[in-house]
């Protein structure tokens, strides 16, 4: 499935989290649900995001779309 986003969203997929080397993940609490993604799609009206850029996001602001995240631009917590 191809998303188009609209306006200033920006669609991500997010990166695989590091586990602690024993092949364990660690689960995150809701205070916790800063991730790492990668941009895979941008909206027109972006201007600080570019496909392929790692970024922090947001999870409780996040909506999941299958296994991508639609997030708005000012959510965006910075870059990588």
């Amino acid at each position: 499935m191809r998303i188009e986003p609209l306006r200033d969203y920006v669609v991500v997929t997010l990166r695989p989290e590091a586990g602690n080397g024993r092949g364990l993940v660690v689960v995150r609490t809701a205070r916790n649900a800063v991730r790492e993604a990668e941009v895979v799609a941008i909206g027109p009206e972006c201007r600080d995001i570019h496909i392929g850029d790692g970024v922090l996001i947001n999870l409780l602001v996040a909506s999941q779309i299958k296994d991508s995240y639609l997030v708005p631009e000012p959510t965006i917590l910075g870059t990588l």
